[in-house]
């Protein structure tokens, strides 16, 4: 009996392709077990496709059994590793707009504000 996971990219298991994750329980007896959806409770049925060597083909059915178990166990030991993490790309720098001193609006200060009404200071109009 050998217990392992499926690793990254197409994982062909006699003619037929895996996800990443999937565990995969071979007997002694040539019989294939391989289940990636561990989404479910664990005491209700789970979704087992399974490898018959005398007739080779692929079959789907629901069990929960001794065999099904050892799946749980070996998902629940080995559940960091199968469990993919997406890649991390770089963050893209984010463009600022930073204020520019000489376009900030200035207080005027209220003795040039006085001078710029009187007309016999230079005044007569605002500069603005």
């Amino acid at each position: 009996m050998k217990i392992y996971h499926t690793y990254g990219g197409q994982y062909p298991i006699k003619g037929r392709v895996f996800q990443i994750g999937t565990v995969v329980l071979e007997l002694d007896n040539g019989i294939i077990l391989c289940c990636g959806n561990f989404n479910i409770p664990r005491n209700q049925e789970m979704l087992v496709y399974i490898y018959f060597p005398n007739k080779k083909i692929w079959e789907k059915g629901y069990m929960k059994n001794k065999y099904t178990e050892m799946i749980w166990d070996y998902y629940r030991k080995n559940k960091k590793k199968l469990i993919s993490k997406p890649l991390y790309k770089k963050m893209p720098v984010k463009k600022t707009k930073k204020n520019n001193k000489g376009m900030k609006p200035v207080k005027i200060p209220d003795s040039v504000r006085w001078s710029m009404t009187q007309p016999l200071q230079g005044g007569g109009g605002s500069p603005r």
